[in-house]
């Protein structure tokens, strides 16, 4: 049976370009395997422990020029959420951080507010309101990761059958201006579900304008941004049958 996810794994140009967001969520830097050194004799490997799993970071200077990362309507690993009581003061922290928003918090009529950045290193990262959250809540936390893909339906049902758990959503979002406020992107027209994953939300985005197009068999897995998700079993013999049924 699979717990949640484990580890969220992104390739980036300098730990600055995200030391915003692990200050924000409180990280703890932990041990690095000392062959991980990159030529200037720093860590190019690192892994720090959140509240609810861990971000393993690949250190390369040279991956935001030679491979980009994904925009949100691209397939792949798009974006993370960093979800906050206190809204506004988390994206002016994560601002001064030198991450570049779209606009300001919008609403989409739902009492809840959204706003996207891009880091340096070119993914994305989600602010969004949760004034509901209790007062002794953490000043912010990762509640999901997103994954945009070309078949929305395919891709979430696998990872529906991976995790055992139900995809819900499937809602369709067109002419909306809040939503080209957020993504940056005129006339967005898109599809999104989700699935629970124990200790995080997968949510999935399907663009039909901009169209999300399909990722080439021989795509670089290398791309600068988020580009793994490594998930938490409580048994790896057993669960393999599991894991190589769901394809």
């Amino acid at each position: 049976m699979i717990i949640g996810i484990n580890a969220i794994g992104m390739s980036i140009g300098s730990e600055a370009d995200v030391s915003g967001i692990l200050s924000q969520l409180r990280a703890d830097r932990l041990q690095v395997e000392p062959d991980h050194q990159s030529g200037d004799g720093a860590p190019s490997k690192s892994a720090w422990a959140i509240s609810n799993l861990v971000l393993n970071i690949d250190r390369d200077e040279q991956f935001s020029a030679r491979r980009a990362a994904p925009k949100v309507y691209e397939a792949g690993i798009t974006h993370i959420c960093l979800q906050s009581r206190d809204a506004p003061s988390l994206k002016a922290e994560l601002e001064a951080s030198n991450i570049r928003f779209n606009a300001d918090l919008v609403t989409l009529g739902n009492g809840t507010w959204y706003a996207y950045g891009n880091t340096p290193s070119g993914f994305v990262v989600e602010v969004e309101s949760a004034e509901y959250a209790p007062e002794d809540t953490p000043k912010a936390w990762l509640s999901h990761v997103a994954l945009c893909t070309h078949d929305l339906e395919n891709l979430a049902s696998f990872y529906a059958k991976l995790t055992g758990r139900p995809w819900f959503g499937g809602y369709r979002v067109k002419q909306n201006l809040a939503n080209d406020m957020i993504t940056g992107v005129a006339d967005v027209d898109l599809k999104v579900c989700w699935v629970a994953c124990g200790n995080i939300m997968l949510e999935f985005w399907q663009y039909l304008n901009p169209e999300t197009q399909r990722r080439p068999a021989n795509h670089d897995q290398k791309n600068a941004g988020l580009n793994t998700l490594t998930f938490e079993v409580e048994d790896l013999r057993s669960e393999l049958p599991h894991l190589v049924d769901a394809g």
